[in-house]
């Protein structure tokens, strides 16, 4: 009895050993899953800042996004109850590299819109002033020009936000990456300021090219 007793006891140290040893290795598992998903997001924002200074944009950034935006869904999808710290972390630096790259696509698409809106206003401006409905129609295209480059303002605005957060979000997982893995600020920084750049030059132009004083044909046209 006393040998069967300990066999018992030795079964479910045995167990209970391999029990545990399961549980480190699902846990080391989960969390390079977790920190290969971190990885990757930031090469990919990475890059997409990097093709913004270049100029580039469309489909690469709208790739990296949804990528990006399957990172997220993938995390949460994960069992990380024993790796909270770094789950939660994870989460919030991946969802503000996503909507960093959502506000690309938006600019570029804004910017698309704003740029066909404008082009049809200035030929309006420089067509025959005479027609009886030249200025009823100069309206209506100032009134899309308007209404583009407020999409635009917003989409700008909100990628700026995002851009000054990121550093935060970033050094909550910077224990987790390689340090030469991390988007140094700079290049944050400098991302921002195109796109409020941009912006202000593209408000000019349009300021100085649309003013309604320019649909004035006579007197009392815009009475």
């Amino acid at each position: 009895m006393k040998k069967q007793a300990l066999v018992m006891a030795a079964m479910l140290v045995l167990v209970a050993a391999a029990f545990a040893a399961y549980k480190v290795y699902d846990t080391h598992t989960a969390q390079l899953r977790v920190v290969a998903l971190l990885k990757d997001a930031t090469e990919r924002l990475r890059a997409t800042l990097s093709a913004q200074a270049r100029g580039d944009s469309g489909s690469a950034v709208q790739a990296h996004f949804t990528a990006t935006d399957s990172h997220v869904s993938t995390l949460r999808g994960m069992k990380t109850a024993s790796l909270m710290a770094l789950a939660d972390a994870a989460d919030d630096a991946l969802v503000t590299s996503r909507e960093i790259m959502r506000r690309q696509v938006a600019i570029d698409q804004a910017r698309k819109r704003l740029t066909t809106s404008f082009d049809t206003l200035v030929r309006h401006i420089k067509s025959d002033r005479g027609r009886n409905d030249w200025t009823r129609e100069a309206v209506q295209m100032k009134g899309a020009v308007d209404k583009d480059l407020r999409d635009y303002r917003m989409a700008v605005e909100s990628y700026s936000t995002l851009l000054e957060s990121f550093p935060a979000s970033q050094a909550k997982v910077a224990a987790y990456i390689e340090p030469t893995l991390l988007i140094d600020e700079k290049l944050l920084g400098n991302a921002r300021q195109r796109a409020l750049d941009a912006y202000a030059d593209t408000d000019q132009t349009i300021k100085r090219v649309s003013t309604l004083q320019a649909y004035r044909v006579g007197a009392g046209r815009m009475r």
